[in-house]
């Protein structure tokens, strides 16, 4: 008479196969456990160092500036899931509701990822902007706005009227899209005329702002 197999728990639904014969292929003994284990371990770790080298050369390339749209479009997609899936945990069920909300706003970009003075605060803008000072005149902070509508190097630089540089705010680092807010304090300068001139990828515009004391 045949002997069947007895089934017992596993982590991964696999029925183990107690049994002395073979016959019964719809069973794993703890070899095959161990070796589809293994297997699966092995395939996630190469799919995510795979995965970490190719977000690391299209964002090279986005430095470059060789990137293609659909290359921009793919970094900034990655990007945002690898902000979105992060590892989180609510101390009570409000905050839980207030981490979902806003991964759905910022899957849905109605919300920038991060919080830093620099980052992106609103929608992806459709094209380059440098917006004007706000004070304007200043005395003796201000505040430079400017939108990118796509991953590039910026250079945002301030100048005083015989076109000397007085400082700069961002030496050509790279932003991705969105809306940015610089501020600028001319607390040691003197009163008088000042300009400020952004450079992003091939978009340059300067302004003049005015600072009295």
């Amino acid at each position: 008479m045949e002997e069947s197999g007895e089934l017992i728990d596993d982590p991964l639904d696999l029925p183990v196969n107690k049994s002395k014969s073979n016959d019964d292929k719809s069973l794993f003994t703890k070899e095959d456990k161990k070796s589809i284990k293994e297997n699966i371990i092995r395939s996630f770790e190469t799919s995510r160092e795979k995965e970490f080298n190719n977000v690391k050369q299209l964002q090279t390339k986005i430095e470059q500036g060789i990137a293609s749209e659909k290359e921009r479009s793919e970094f900034r997609t990655k990007k945002l899931l690898s902000e979105t899936i992060k590892s989180r945990k609510p101390h009570n069920v409000q905050e839980h509701l207030n981490f979902v909300n806003s991964d759905i706003r910022k899957i849905f970009r109605t919300e920038s990822i991060g919080d830093n003075s620099d980052s992106p605060k609103e929608l992806i803008p459709v094209e380059y902007q440098l917006s004007q000072n706000y004070p304007n005149p200043f005395n003796p902070v201000t505040k430079i706005n400017f939108s990118l509508p796509q991953e590039s190097k910026v250079k945002l630089t301030v100048y005083d009227i015989l076109g000397r540089e007085i400082k700069r705010l961002i030496s050509n680092e790279f932003r991705t899209a969105g809306v940015y807010s610089m501020e600028f304090n001319g607390a040691g300068l003197s009163s008088g005329v000042y300009f400020y001139k952004l450079e992003a990828g091939k978009f340059v515009q300067t302004k003049r702002m005015v600072l009295i004391k």
